[in-house]
Formats: structure tokens, C-alpha cells, sequence
């Protein structure tokens, strides 16, 4: 018993797909939610908590989704990492420590980035060409 679907166009939605849909669908859900909760309003640090929080995980959950090209999970990462640096500098904090703040969220993107990049085909995809 396999934990995979196989769908009439030859792609395959396994449990770390089907659990990356399910993060993405929690992330903007509660960026939705943060929307109803407080006014929208992109310079409020309450509204953007919920922003920030959603878009994270919405690209925890892209990363997760095979099936996505890589150019669309990280757009979403980097996405994440733009409203995360964008919060720093609306809660206001000492410039220096925002400063110090953006070096790891750009330095976990880029390295992200790259990951995601770079990464192999996946098995299936090997199988179908014959290569395995």
C-alpha cells in the first residue's frame, strides 16, 4: 500500500504535498483572518503580525509542494522574508537592531533560495525519463 495518488496526467500527491496544500491554506487563512480581526492597513504592526505569520507559513508550505516550479516557492520565501523585514521597521525598533535583525531572514532566504534552486528532480520524474 503506497501513500501516493497517481492522477491521469502522471503526477503524484503524496502526504508532503497534501501537508504542504494544508500549510498554505493556514497561511492565508490567517492572513484573511488578520484582515477581519484589524483594519488592513500595511503600516499597523498588529495587522502585520498576522501578514507575517501568514506569509511564513505559506512558504513553509510551498517549499513543501513539489508539483510547484521552483521560481514560485521562492518567490513565496522571499516574499516572506520582504514582510518580516518590512515588520521590523514598523514596530519601530533601534535602526541598528533592525539592521542586525535583516541579516539572518536574508541569509535563511538566500540559502533557501538556493536550496530550492538547485534541488534535484524528484524520483518520479527519473523513473519516467528511465534513468533509475
Amino acid at each position: 500500500m503506497t501513500t501516493t495518488n497517481k492522477t491521469n496526467s502522471g503526477n503524484r500527491l503524496g502526504g508532503r504535498g497534501i501537508a504542504g496544500i494544508c500549510l498554505a491554506a493556514c497561511g492565508l487563512l490567517t492572513i484573511v483572518w488578520g484582515g477581519t480581526v484589524v483594519p488592513a492597513n500595511v503600516l499597523d504592526a498588529d495587522f502585520m503580525s498576522f501578514v507575517c505569520g501568514g506569509l511564513v507559513v505559506l512558504a513553509f508550505g510551498t517549499c513543501l509542494i513539489t508539483a510547484l516550479p521552483p521560481a514560485l516557492r521562492i518567490v513565496t520565501v522571499w516574499l516572506a522574508a520582504v514582510s518580516l523585514i518590512a515588520y521590523m521597521f514598523i514596530l519601530r525598533i533601534e535602526v541598528m537592531v533592525a539592521l542586525i535583525g535583516c541579516v539572518p531572514v536574508i541569509g535563511f532566504a538566500a540559502w533557501i533560495s538556493v536550496k530550492l534552486w538547485r534541488a534535484p528532480t524528484a524520483p518520479r520524474d527519473r523513473l519516467q525519463d528511465g534513468q533509475i
